[in-house]
């Protein structure tokens, strides 16, 4: 059911015990069935349990892929002081991890981003760009995002993606210049 990978292993037990699933024949049946993402809804769901602050630091995270609590907050809608309550609870709840944060799983990760219709995630690129210009991060991050949305217009945007377009050629990678 998880393919020997240790995190979706870990939820399955922990949910396979919450389910109250017998070690029966019946339950290696009814485990054997499952797959990853059947356990990601299940990682999902403790997601789910969680305050609306952290569903969406959660998502903010699917969108970063990693970063530091002052960005995540920011991407958030929320102060650092409440991201920081709110990062031990997900990570007391096995969702995010490490210094800068990330989610634990790739899985979880992409569950999260796939949950966002295009309009949504074309935003939240669109605000990770703009707030990792705020931040002052480098341009390769700013661009990468900016990749993931559409056009508005805005000079900063252009700077960053020519300032981004600049180092890549400097590094003599013609393709990430492109």
């Amino acid at each position: 059911a998880t393919g020997g990978n240790p995190f979706l292993v870990h939820e399955l037990a922990l949910n396979v015990a919450a389910a109250q699933i017998e070690t029966d024949e019946r339950g290696a049946r009814e485990i054997s069935g499952l797959g990853p993402a059947t356990v990601a809804r299940w990682a999902l769901g403790r997601i789910e349990r969680l305050p609306s602050a952290a569903r969406q630091l959660a998502r903010s995270l699917s969108v970063l892929e990693h970063a530091d609590v002052p960005l995540v907050a920011a991407h958030a809608g929320v102060s650092i002081e409440a991201a920081t309550t709110i990062v031990d609870r997900l990570a007391t709840a096995g969702i995010v991890e490490g210094r800068p944060l990330r989610l634990t799983h790739p899985i979880v990760r992409a569950s999260l981003y796939e949950q966002m219709n295009s309009v949504a995630r074309e935003r939240a690129h669109h605000l990770a760009a703009d707030v990792l210009r705020e931040q002052g991060k480098p341009s390769r991050a700013i661009a990468s995002q900016l990749l993931r949305c559409e056009p508005r217009g805005e000079r900063w945007a252009g700077a960053a993606l020519r300032a981004a377009a600049g180092e890549a050629a400097s590094r003599g990678d013609a393709e990430q210049a492109a």
